[in-house]
Order: structure tokens, then sequence, then C-alpha cells
């Protein structure tokens, strides 16, 4: 069989490279096409930028759903007001984060949900931004619009847009349909590359009650990099407990995120004398009584209301000396303030007690992904104002 003419190869090369860009030395430029090698990755492990670490990460598409009357809102903004903070939230660290709530309905009752945790968990004076006019995923302009909004508010800063509910955001349109949900897939992920913004759905789960899925068309689920179910495990309006549970993680660990319960505010009363009561989100007192460790800023304490709070503080600093260490066991921590105060009922008091200092700052629960050491499910970090 006879060899190629070597001239005919050569013409060949040539027709295979028309439109493939050369560097100086005439080599293909890859980069210039961006395609990169796997043989040049640094050899460090580059982490995931998060927002709540474990949780939602920046430049990803999330959504929160359950059954209605859930808490979906309550606690959607709870995360969001943590994230505008900066704040340990459910155990987890926080990168700073600007915030654009997208309110769909609801909104003079949205607006007292703000001044409830504003008041009840020390956000008086924190910048959460949020707009009232409905947006219509379904038209580019509206998008457009939250685009511009979102590059407004970012100064230099993390962004999270949220849109409750998503189906306000349809516009009347089929959610059971792929194209007007595959319309929404496209318009979050627009808001994400061109706003460089993270973005988290509220939505509703299936119809039947004991539905665990999202409401709607699976290309949603297919497009979207986190989702958070919310799941009742009490009936009682007053004392109503839910569970958060990761159900999809494209960069993390799937599973359960935490239990709260929807807890009732007073904010005053109407022009006819009759209360108007809002609710904010508490992590329930199980979430406080695991292995773990408490890490205190400095010697001295704030001015803490209530000897309560004082006496953990004081137990702290006792146990620090007795172990010669700055990170003290949680349960240690509670049993000490448990025996020092003889409360009637030790466990909700500690529970209280430990929450507000935790609401007000005084206290942090960070993830046990910050130990390096033993098998923790969490340790506490005590960052005392004075």
């Amino acid at each position: 069989m006879n060899s190629p003419d070597l001239n005919q190869v050569i013409q060949t090369s040539e027709a295979d490279l028309n439109g493939i860009p050369v560097d100086e030395h005439g080599n293909i430029d890859l980069k210039q096409m961006n395609v990169l090698n796997a043989r040049d990755l640094p050899p460090q492990i580059e982490p995931v930028p998060y927002i709540v670490k474990g949780v939602l990460n920046q430049k990803s598409m999330a959504y929160v759903y359950a059954q209605p009357s859930t808490g979906k809102t309550f606690f959607t903004l709870d995360l969001a007001y943590h994230a505008a903070a900066g704040r340990v939230w459910m155990g987890k660290r926080v990168n700073r984060t600007n915030v654009l709530y997208c309110i769909q309905e609801g909104v003079t009752g949205f607006k007292n949900r703000m001044k409830a945790i504003q008041a009840e968990k020390n956000f008086a004076d924190t910048d959460f931004y949020y707009r009232t006019e409905r947006i219509n995923l379904m038209k580019d302009a509206d998008t457009d619009d939250i685009i511009r909004q979102a590059r407004a508010v970012r100064n230099g800063l993390p962004v999270l847009v949220i849109i409750d509910t998503l189906s306000q955001a349809l516009a009347g349109e089929d959610e059971n349909s792929s194209k007007p949900m595959s319309k929404v897939v496209g318009e979050c992920q627009r808001i994400q590359r061109e706003a460089e913004a993270a973005v988290l759905l509220v939505h509703h789960t299936g119809k039947a009650k004991d539905n665990k899925t999202v409401r709607g068309h699976s290309a949603l689920r297919g497009g979207t990099d986190t989702e958070i179910l919310l799941e009742r495990t009490s009936e009682s309006e007053e004392n109503l407990i839910v569970k958060a549970t990761t159900k999809k993680q494209r960069d993390g660990q799937e599973g359960v995120l935490c239990t709260f319960q929807l807890e009732k505010v007073y904010m005053g009363n109407d022009a006819e004398g009759d209360q108007i009561t809002s609710r904010i989100i508490r992590q329930v007192e199980d979430d406080f009584n695991g292995a773990g460790f408490a890490e205190v800023g400095k010697d001295e304490g704030p001015d803490f209301k209530g000897d309560h709070k004082r006496a953990i503080f004081e137990c702290f600093q006792l146990l620090r000396k007795e172990l010669g260490q700055d990170m003290v066991p949680v349960e240690r921590l509670k049993e000490a303030y448990i025996i020092k105060k003889k409360p009637t009922n030790g466990r909700q008091m500690w529970a209280q007690n430990f929450r507000q200092m935790q609401d007000f700052h005084y206290l942090t629960v960070v993830g046990a992904e910050d130990v390096k050491e033993g098998d923790w499910r969490k340790f506490a970090s005590l960052r005392l104002r004075g």
C-alpha cells in the first residue's frame, strides 16, 4: 500500500486548522477556544464559594419547597437575614451577602414578618433589600429589572436573589408544562450569569398531603443545584415543629439540615385593639443538646440581661480553666449551668437562654467542618460584645 504524499498531508492539516487560532509559535491555542487541559489544574483544592456553608453556594440555583402552612417564608426569611448580616445560621458558617427579596404576595404581612425578626433576633441595623412589585419570569424585561437591581445592591459582596413564590412569578402559566418551567430555569440561570447572583425560589410540593416531590415539571429539579424540603413533625398550630432536609445538593451532602419551631411574636394592636402577631423560627431544643464545644473570644463578659445568661458565661470560664483549653464541651457547659442555677425546668431554661445568646450575637454555633479533630456534630463559639 502506497504511503500518502507529504504535500497532501500538509494541505489536509492546513484545511483542518482553518479558523483554529494558533499562538506565536504556530501551535494550536486551545485557551482561545475556551478549551482547557486538566493537567494544568493547580494542586491545591479550591473550595466552592458559599453563602451558607454546605447549604447554599454563591451563584447557584436553589429552592425551598413544602406543603402550605409549613413555614416556607419564615424559614427563607430567617436564612436571608442571617446571610445579610453574615451571622452563623443553623450551625453553619455564613459569608455576608446582600439579599434582594422579591415579594410576590402578601406585602403587608411580609413587612410585619421582617419587623418581627428584626426585633426578636437583633437585625434592626442589617441592610436587607426587597421589592414589592411582582415579577413575571415569562417576560425577559422583568428578568432584566432583577439583574439591574441585583447589580445595584451588590456593593462588593455576593448577592442572593429570592423569589417568593415561584407560582406567582409564572403569571398563570402551567407549571406542569416543560416550556414555561424550562423558561423559569433559563431566566434564573441568566440572573446567575449576568448578575453573578445566587437564586433561591420558594415553591410547593405536589397536592397530595404526603407528597415530598416539588410541584411542576421535572425541568425545575433538573436545572437546580440545591433543594430543601420542609415537613411538619407536629400538627399543633400553636407549637408547630418543622424539619428541613436537603434533598438535592450538587456540591455537598444531603440529609437533615435542622429542626425548628414556629414561634408566635406579639407585634402590637390594631385600631380596634386586636393583637397583631407574626412568627419567627427557632431551632428546637434538641439542636442545642448534642456533643459540641464552646469557645469564648475574650475573658470579660458583656453586661448580660438576666442571671441565666451570666451563669452560662461564668460556667464557661470555670470549665475553660479546669480543662486548660479555649474550647469547652457544650454538654459539659449545659450540665454545669443546671447544677449552678438549679432551674425548675433545666433543659427548657438552658435551651431558651442558649438560643437567646445566639440570637443576639453573643453566641454562634458553627458546623463540624470547622473542627479538625474528633467526631463532633457542632461546637459553639461565644462572640461577646463588650
